[in-house]
């Protein structure tokens, strides 16, 4: 096994080209054998070949009762088979397949949310190493910076030279070095003079979000990073990374009636 862990789920069945999870009205349900289930905690085991979903059991054996079963890669994968980030503000991901269980063909998808945004990214990564490129989103072929004090982007390749094989070692950490150096090398772009002596940092926007790259090693397994360039939003292309001077909390904040909080 890769990875066990509880979370949350819910499974939607929809018609055979329905898109996003929906909810249906309870007539047109009772018509057409359609539903969606209300959030509820499983536990989650992956391993090279499944996705086993266990529900626990209110009989004293046995304690696990198998939910779901996805088979991953091979010749019992699912048609349509599909993964998909739900939610780019927590990252609720989603699994989606044409099951033929029933009378008739349904769209299955399966909503999951993890217990922190960092494990449903985890979790999004593990399982896209496993599924199939036809049941995936591709790997960029840059990775872009975008610079906000200077209103330029810088593009970094994530393919090797003159391969298909996408270089999933790359750390933002190696990013964030690789754009400083590229621009201080340009004396045209006066980068130090307009970045002042302020720290930069990386962080991923979304709209008026930014989400800072801060943390380099998971908590639990310092051995291992999770900076990594590859990740659900640069796959799913629904962030910008930007290079920026840190914006730290203030301590003190001044209110219009000159009154101080700190």
């Amino acid at each position: 096994t890769i990875k066990r862990e509880p979370m949350l789920y819910m499974r939607t069945v929809s018609g055979k080209f329905g898109s996003e999870p929906t909810r249906y009205k309870a007539a047109t349900e009772a018509r057409y054998n359609l539903l969606t289930e209300k959030w509820k905690q499983v536990e989650i085991a992956l391993t090279p070949l499944h996705l086993s979903l266990y529900s626990f059991s209110t009989f004293l054996w046995p304690k696990q009762k198998l939910e779901h079963r996805v088979t991953l890669t091979g010749l019992y994968t699912p048609e349509k088979l599909s993964l998909f980030l739900l939610s780019p503000l927590d990252y609720t991901f989603c699994l989606r397949y044409l099951s033929h269980s029933g009378r008739v063909p349904m769209m299955h998808t399966l909503t999951f949310k993890a217990r922190s945004y960092l494990q449903c990214q985890q979790w999004y990564m593990s399982l896209y190493s496993l599924l199939p490129n036809h049941a995936k989103h591709p790997v960029p072929n840059w990775c872009e910076v975008y610079v906000p004090i200077l209103d330029l982007a810088v593009h970094l390749p994530l393919y090797y030279h003159n391969s298909e094989q996408p270089r999933y070692d790359v750390t933002l950490e190696d990013v964030k070095d690789a754009v400083i150096e590229i621009l201080d090398e340009d004396p045209c772009l006066e980068f130090e003079e307009k970045m002042g002596d302020g720290e930069l940092g990386l962080c991923w926007t979304f709209h008026e979000r930014a989400e800072w790259v801060y943390w380099k090693n998971d908590v639990h397994d310092p051995q291992m990073r999770i900076d990594m360039t590859i990740c659900p939003q640069s796959i799913e292309q629904t962030h910008r990374l930007e290079l920026r001077p840190i914006e730290h909390t203030p301590h003190d904040i001044l209110l219009s009636e000159n009154l101080l909080l700190q």
